[in-house]
C-alpha cells in the first residue's frame, strides 16, 4: 500500500482538508448554539470527504467529475423522494434563523441539522479547493491562526478539538514548506515522502498538549491585542481621511457624507439613504437630557435644487465684529428680560446644561454645538475657530480626538409660557423696541445668566447691534428663486389663512407637512429642472428629513417669515460605549428648518414625523428634570484625554470592555449568518432547477413526438410573447400567425407552418410524423437562440427556472 504515494498523499490531503472543515463546523456549532451531536457533526464530515477522496483519485476521468456533480443532484432527490416542498423548508429554516436565539423553547433539531449538513458540504469543498495549491494552504494557515488569536481575543470558549486540529493543520503547513525548501536547497526533485511520515508524529504531539491541562480563562495574547486595535484604530482614522479628501464635498459638514444628500448643499434625488453605522462623535452632559440637536451646517439660500451660503459667495450675512451664536442666545435673554418677573419666577423657559464632544470617525471644518450655545471650551489641543458666522467652523480642518465643552439654553418648547411668549414676538420691533424690566433683568443674572458667565448684556449698544443683524437675517433669509412655481406660495396662503400669529401660522405649516406627507428613506426622483420642494408638495408626497426641512423653510418664507435649513446630529441618550459617552451615528445624521422670531432669535420647528416627537418633548412641573446627578467629574476628562493622547502607550488605550466584545461577535454572527444563507438560498435554487429539469427532460424524452409537439409548441408561444407577439383570449392561432407573418423564419420554416402542423395535432387528432415535428423543434431552437443571443445568461437562467416551475409534466 505504501508503494502508491500518490494515493498517500491524496488521502493525507483529504484527511486535513476535513480535519479543518470539522473544526469549521465545530465552532459555527457551537458559538449559534445548534447543539448537533458531536459524531453527527463527524459523519456529516465524512459523506463529502469520500466523494472528494474518490474525485481526487479519479479527476483525469469523467468518473471525478460525476462523483463531484452528483452531490447537488443527489441531494435534490433525497427531498424530492421524501416530498419536501424545498421552498417551503427553506423558507421555515430562514424564519428560524431570525428568531432563534439559543434557547430550547425555540429549538427545532432538524432544521439545526440541515443547516450544519449544508454548511459542512459547502465548507468541504471550498477548503478542500484551497488546500490543492501551496500559496493558499499557507494563507489558509495564517488565517487559522489569526482566528484562533482573534477568537481568544474576545473571549470565545473554544473547543479543544478546534484548537487542536488548528495545530496539527499548522504544524504540517510548516514541516511541508521546510520540507519543499530543503529539497530544493539539496538540489533534489521536490518530494512529498517525508510529511507522510512526520504526520503522526504531528498528531502525537497535538494529542499531548491538547490533554494537558489548562485554564479556564483563554490565552490573552496582550501583544496581539495591541497590534489588532491598533491597526484598527489607524485603519479607520486613514478611511476617514481618505473619504474626506476624494468624497467630493466642501470641507465643512455636509449630511451627503452620511448618505441624505448627493453632494455638499445639494438635495438628493434619486436613490436611497445609506444606514451608515459609522461612529463619528460621542457625546456626554453633565445634565442629561432626551436629545440634543447638534448644529453643523446652516444655510441660507434656496436655489430650487439645492441650499447654499451666502456668506461663502461674498454676501454680508452676519455682524461684522460679533460672534453670531452668541447674539443669538443674547437675543434670547433679551426677551426674557422684557417680561414681568412673576412670570420669570412661576415658568420653566430654558434651562442651562453642559454637554461635552468628542470627534471619533470624522474629519471636517464644522465645529458642532446645541442651539442657544454661550460658552465653549477645549479639553484637546486648542486649534483657532471663526465664530461670526452663522456655522461655526475651525480655521483648519480637524478630526479624532478634538475635544470640548459647550454650555447651553435647552428652550421648553412645549411649555405655555414659552409659546405665549412666541405668539407675542409680533408685536415686537427694533425700530420701536421695548425696555427691559430691571427686576426681572437682575433676577436671570444671578439666577440663570450667571451660570453661563455671559455678564451684564442689557445696554443700548447690544439692542443696536441685535437691529443690525435681524434686518441683516430679514433681507437674507426670506428669499425664494423667481422660477418658485404659484402654487407653493397658493400653499403656503391657503395653510395659514386662519391663523394670526407667525408662530401659529408656522405651526399649521409644521402640522401640515406631519399629517399629509410620508417620510420615506427613499429619495424622490425629481427630474432635472424641476423645482425640488415644488415635486416633493405636489407630485412625489414621500420624502426624508431634507424634504420636510426644506417644504419648511420654503413654505414659511412664502409668507415672509425669515426661515433657514440646518443639517447636523441628533445626540441621543441611549447607547454607551466603553469610555462612558453615548455614541452618535452616521445613521443619526438629520435636517431641520428654524424660523427666526424678531426680538427672540431663532426658533426650532421639526416638520419630519419621526422626529417630532424626539424635538417636542414635556418638562416636568417639578425640578426632578434639572436636578441630574454629575456622571464623572472634571478629572475624568482629563485623565480621559490623557489616555487617548498619541504619547499614550498602545497597551493603555486599546483596553476593551464586554460590551465592545459583545457588539463585536455580534457583528461577526450577522456576517457569518449572512454568508450561511446566501450559500443556502444559492444551494436550494441550483437543486430545484436541476430538479425540475431532470423531471422535465425524462417526461420530454418518454413522450411521442405529439406529446413532444405540444411542449415546444408552449415554448414557442412563450418566446413569441416576449417578442411582443401575445395571443389574446378572443384570437384563434391562424389570427395570430397572420400577425407574426414572417417576422422570424428558421431554415425556411415560418410561425405558419408550424401552426398548421400544431392545429392537425390539437384539432384532427392526427398523429405528427417526424419530419413535422422536425419543422417545429427547428423553429423552437432558433427563436430560443434568438432569445439567448439577446439577453444576459442570468435572465435566460432565470426565465427557464420559472418556465420549468409552471410546467406541468
Amino acid at each position: 500500500m505504501f508503494k502508491d504515494r500518490i494515493k498517500i498523499y491524496q488521502l493525507y490531503h483529504t484527511v486535513i482538508s476535513t480535519a479543518l472543515t470539522w473544526a469549521v463546523v465545530l465552532v459555527v456549532n457551537q458559538y449559534f448554539v445548534l447543539r448537533v451531536n458531536f459524531l453527527l457533526s463527524i459523519i456529516y464530515c465524512l459523506i463529502p470527504a469520500a466523494l472528494l477522496y474518490l474525485f481526487s483519485l479519479n479527476r483525469k476521468s469523467s468518473i471525478g467529475i460525476l462523483l463531484l456533480a452528483s452531490i447537488i443532484p443527489v441531494m435534490a432527490l433525497v427531498f424530492w423522494a421524501a416530498k419536501i416542498n424545498t421552498l417551503t423548508l427553506f423558507k421555515n429554516i430562514l424564519d428560524w434563523c431570525y428568531t432563534y436565539n439559543g434557547s430550547e423553547e425555540l429549538y427545532v433539531a432538524a432544521y439545526a441539522n440541515i443547516i450544519l449538513f449544508f454548511l459542512t458540504v459547502i465548507s468541504s469543498i471550498i477548503i478542500y479547493l484551497l488546500t490543492i495549491r501551496q500559496l493558499t494552504k499557507v494563507l489558509l494557515g495564517i488565517a487559522n491562526f489569526t482566528a484562533l488569536i482573534v477568537l481568544s481575543i474576545y473571549g470565545f470558549d473554544i473547543n479543544k478539538v478546534v484548537v487542536g486540529i488548528s495545530f496539527l493543520y499548522i504544524l504540517t503547513i510548516i514541516l511541508e514548506i521546510y520540507e519543499k525548501f530543503y529539497t530544493r536547497k539539496a538540489g533534489r526533485a521536490e518530494k512529498r515522502e517525508g510529511i507522510l511520515y512526520l504526520v503522526p508524529v504531528c498528531l502525537l504531539l497535538v494529542l499531548l498538549s491538547v490533554s494537558l491541562p489548562s485554564k479556564s480563562e483563554p490565552i490573552q495574547w496582550k501583544l496581539f491585542k495591541i497590534i489588532y486595535n491598533t491597526l484598527s484604530d489607524k485603519f479607520d482614522e486613514l478611511t476617514v481621511n481618505l473619504n474626506y479628501y476624494f468624497s467630493g464635498s466642501s470641507s465643512e459638514f455636509s449630511i451627503s457624507m452620511t448618505g441624505y444628500s448627493e453632494k455638499s448643499g445639494k438635495l438628493k434625488t434619486s436613490g436611497r439613504l445609506v444606514n451608515d453605522e459609522k461612529i463619528p462623535l460621542k457625546v456626554s452632559d453633565l445634565k442629561k437630557g432626551d436629545a440634543v440637536y447638534l448644529i453643523g451646517s446652516v444655510s441660507d439660500t434656496y436655489t430650487g435644487s439645492s441650499w447654499e451660503k451666502s456668506w461663502e459667495n461674498g454676501k454680508t450675512g452676519f455682524v461684522e465684529g460679533y460672534d453670531d451664536y452668541w447674539l443669538d442666545s443674547v437675543e434670547l435673554f433679551y426677551a426674557l428680560a422684557r417680561l414681568e418677573p412673576e412670570v420669570v419666577k412661576e415658568n420653566k423657559f430654558i434651562e442651562w446644561h453642559s454637554l461635552r464632544i468628542l470627534y471619533n470617525s470624522i474629519k471636517t471644518k464644522t465645529f458642532f454645538h446645541p442651539g442657544k450655545m454661550t460658552t465653549y471650551s477645549f479639553y484637546s489641543t486648542y486649534d483657532k475657530i471663526d465664530l461670526r458666522k452663522p456655522q461655526i467652523t475651525f480655521k483648519k480642518p480637524t478630526g479624532k480626538n478634538t475635544f470640548y465643552q459647550t454650555n447651553y439654553y435647552e428652550m421648553n418648547l412645549k411649555g405655555e409660557a414659552f409659546i405665549q411668549l412666541l405668539k407675542e414676538m409680533d408685536s415686537f420691533s427694533y425700530n420701536d423696541p421695548q425696555y427691559i424690566n430691571n427686576e426681572t433683568a437682575d433676577y436671570l443674572q444671578f439666577n440663570t445668566i450667571r451660570q453661563s458667565k455671559l455678564g451684564s448684556i442689557f445696554d443700548s449698544d447690544c439692542i443696536s447691534v441685535l437691529k443690525e443683524r435681524s434686518e441683516i437675517i430679514k433681507n437674507n433669509y426670506t428669499g425664494l428663486p423667481d422660477d418658485l412655481p404659484d402654487r407653493v406660495y397658493q400653499l403656503a396662503a391657503r395653510i395659514t389663512d386662519e391663523y394670526e400669529t407667525k408662530y401659529e401660522k408656522l405651526k399649521a405649516i409644521e402640522a401640515y407637512l406631519l399629517n399629509n406627507y410620508e417620510y420615506s428613506r427613499s429619495a424622490p426622483n425629481v427630474l432635472p429642472g424641476v423645482d425640488y420642494i415644488d415635486y416633493f408638495l405636489f407630485e412625489d408626497g414621500t420624502g426624508y428629513c431634507t424634504s420636510f426641512a426644506t417644504a419648511m423653510a420654503v413654505l414659511g418664507r412664502c409668507i415672509g417669515i425669515p426661515t433657514r435649513y440646518v443639517e447636523g446630529y441628533i445626540a441621543r441618550f441611549e447607547n454607551k460605549d466603553n469610555d462612558n459617552m453615548y455614541i452618535v451615528k452616521n445613521s443619526n445624521a438629520h435636517a431641520w428648518a428654524e424660523a427666526y422670531f424678531e426680538g427672540i432669535g431663532w426658533i426650532p420647528f421639526e416638520a419630519t414625523a419621526p422626529y417630532h416627537n424626539v424635538r417636542y418633548t414635556e418638562w416636568k412641573t417639578n425640578d426632578d428634570k434639572y436636578n441630574y446627578k454629575v456622571e464623572v467629574d472634571d478629572d475624568y476628562w482629563k485623565r480621559y484625554y490623557e489616555m487617548n493622547s498619541p504619547q499614550v502607550t498602545p497597551a493603555v488605550v486599546m483596553q476593551k470592555e464586554v460590551d465592545e466584545k459583545e457588539d463585536d461577535m455580534e457583528s461577526l454572527r450577522v456576517i457569518i449568518a449572512a454568508v450561511i444563507i446566501i450559500c443556502v438560498i444559492c444551494t436550494v435554487i441550483i437543486i430545484y432547477y436541476n430538479v425540475l429539469k431532470f423531471r422535465y427532460k425524462r417526461v420530454f424524452d418518454k413522450s411521442n413526438y405529439n406529446d413532444k409537439l405540444y411542449m415546444l409548441f408552449l415554448r414557442i408561444l412563450r418566446l413569441l410573447k416576449k417578442e411582443g407577439f401575445e395571443m389574446s383570449p378572443d384570437e384563434t392561432l391562424i389570427m395570430l400567425a397572420d400577425r407574426v407573418k414572417d417576422h422570424f423564419c428558421y431554415e425556411g420554416v415560418s410561425f405558419y407552418e408550424v401552426a398548421e402542423v400544431y392545429m392537425r395535432f390539437r384539432y384532427a387528432d392526427e398523429e405528427i410524423t417526424a419530419k413535422e415535428y422536425e419543422k417545429v423543434a427547428v423553429y423552437q431552437h432558433g427563436m430560443a437562440n434568438k432569445y439567448r443571443s439577446e439577453n444576459s445568461r442570468w435572465k435566460v437562467w432565470l426565465d427557464e427556472l420559472i418556465f420549468l416551475s409552471r410546467a406541468k409534466v
